[in-house]
């Protein structure tokens, strides 16, 4: 019952009303506006540049007080349990790093741990990424960089988890490896691989690929090599965390992961004069970052353009292995996960690139002599700024429909009820992951449920456990015998659905 509360929501654009992107529309143009005509100073340019910047990648934390997904309340439990116990057992390997951060922040920060987690990396991002981008940029093309910025997937900065973390760090790492010396990629570099590795492994070993690509001149001679064992790490992380959990992934060559690759195009039998307007300019978006990656790419330097190739092919061959492998602990929706974050690291290895091809032909644009010309362009830049805005939040409409529910305040009085009704005796909890994730922020993390193979919460998460596959029968046809699957599987009798 309660995802039926209008506090759980798929998509924040539930509730906003339409003149929201007329609003987005108009800051955006104002933007590339008053870089056109020099009306920022050097000085005020960066002040400028953040309070916008934060503007369009904050509303997750805005419009969902209590926090957006399931994942970001999950770490906040985690940094919670690290401040009240000062531990965490057993230790995250993949995210102590972005706890530990986290965990500072709360104790020395004037704000509360949830509104931390709302605002940490939108704000983080607002800070670092326009600055990252303007790197060495010229002086001329620098007012450019913030509009181009704003044509690219930021999804990854809109709310708090250690992987969008981590790539903040990535993106720092790129842009030396395009513009830095070689002693600045040193000394400046290795602390942002150590800091991505720590923050996130699975980010960490890309950004360590990507150093030494462009460290080793003579990587060239072997580029095919290179791709090929650049291509295999991932993929052989996932196969050696299977073989230490005895959860082998497997490869599966069909048709349907095939079609999985392919992005769905925005058609539809029915018309909605506003929403296939976004979706038309969505395309257009992607046309222009195409035309820019390949621009950028041939405006770098001869001795960059191999190793670029390396790790951007590396990364994207990664991502087509893991496209049809099969990992056992995972549910099937979210397997695909895995392979868009590689095809976006690739996307972002070339970033640069693309920032200081579009800055620089933004910037000839402005000054071109027809007026008209000008105006024009910079109304349909907006237009895609404004239906990248879009596309960074979660979506609800005939072409997307996201999977997942916000944690709602009816998710938060269910969990109270059920803590304080379970007092009795132990539990089980046959429910959706915002349930899930309510009843960890209120109750920490559960003991789990000893078995001979491994251990188990007694709530419906992760999401490719048995647990949760007993939940989805009792969701699609309620039966005695499924309850009972739930007790013999957890050996506990009191079970909530």
């Amino acid at each position: 019952q309660s995802n039926a509360t209008t506090r759980a929501l798929r998509s924040p654009f539930e509730i906003l009303p339409p003149e929201t992107f007329a609003g987005v529309f108009v800051l955006i143009f104002a933007t590339i506006a008053s870089a056109g005509i020099g009306a920022a100073s050097n000085r005020l340019m960066f002040v400028r540049n953040y309070i916008i910047f934060f503007a369009l990648v904050a509303m997750l934390a805005v419009v969902f007080p209590i926090g957006y997904g399931y994942d970001t309340l999950i770490h906040e439990a985690a940094v919670r349990a690290v401040l009240l116990q000062n531990e965490i057992s057993p230790l995250p390997v993949l995210y102590g790093g972005a706890y530990s951060i986290l965990t500072l922040a709360a104790q020395f920060l004037p704000f509360s741990l949830e509104n931390i987690m709302r605002f940490f990396v939108p704000v983080l991002a607002a800070f670092f990424l326009p600055l990252f981008a303007a790197f060495k940029t010229a002086p001329e093309d620098q007012p450019f960089i913030l509009p181009i910025l704003l044509i690219v997937p930021l999804i990854f900065v809109t709310f708090t988890t250690p992987y969008h973390l981590a790539l903040i760090f990535f993106f720092g790492l790129v842009t030396l490896v395009f513009r830095g010396t070689r002693g600045e990629l040193i000394w400046i570099g290795l602390p942002l691989i150590g800091a991505s590795s720590a923050i996130h492994l699975l980010v960490g070993i890309p950004a360590l690929i990507l150093f030494s690509a462009a460290l080793w001149p003579k990587l060239k001679q072997y580029s095919l090599s290179a791709t090929i064992i650049g291509s295999l790490t991932l993929p052989a992380v996932f196969i050696i965390r299977g073989l230490l959990t005895s959860k082998l992934p497997v490869f599966v060559l069909s048709k349907q992961k095939f079609l999985e690759l392919i992005p769905n195009l925005p058609f539809a039998t029915t018309f909605r004069p506003l929403e296939d307007l976004v979706y038309f300019c969505g395309v257009l978006a992607l046309l222009l970052l195409i035309g820019l990656i390949i621009k950028g790419f041939f405006q770098t330097s001869k001795e960059l353009q191999r190793p670029l190739l390396i790790v951007a092919g590396a990364f994207l061959g990664s991502g087509l292995l893991l496209s049809f492998m099969e990992i056992p602990d995972i549910i099937g929706y979210e397997q695909s996960d895995f392979p868009r974050r590689l095809f976006f690291l690739a996307f972002l290895t070339l970033l640069p690139g693309v920032l200081s091809a579009g800055a620089r032909q933004l910037r000839l644009s402005s000054i071109a002599p027809a007026r008209t010309k000008v105006l024009a362009a910079f109304l349909l830049l907006s237009m895609l700024g404004t239906s990248r805005w879009y596309f960074n939040f979660p979506r609800r409409d005939r072409h997307e429909v996201n999977k997942g529910f916000t944690v709602s305040t009816a998710d938060l009085t269910a969990a109270h009820w059920i803590l304080k009704d379970g007092l009795a005796r132990p539990f089980v909890v046959l429910a959706p992951q915002t349930i899930s994730a309510a009843l960890i922020r209120s109750g920490g993390f559960p003991a789990t449920i000893s078995r001979p193979e491994d251990a188990i919460l007694p709530y419906s998460i992760p999401t490719g456990g048995e647990l949760y596959q007993i939940f989805l029968e009792m969701s699609s046809v309620p039966k005695d015998s499924t309850v009972k699957k739930a007790a013999v599987l957890t050996g506990r009798q009191r079970i909530y659905f």
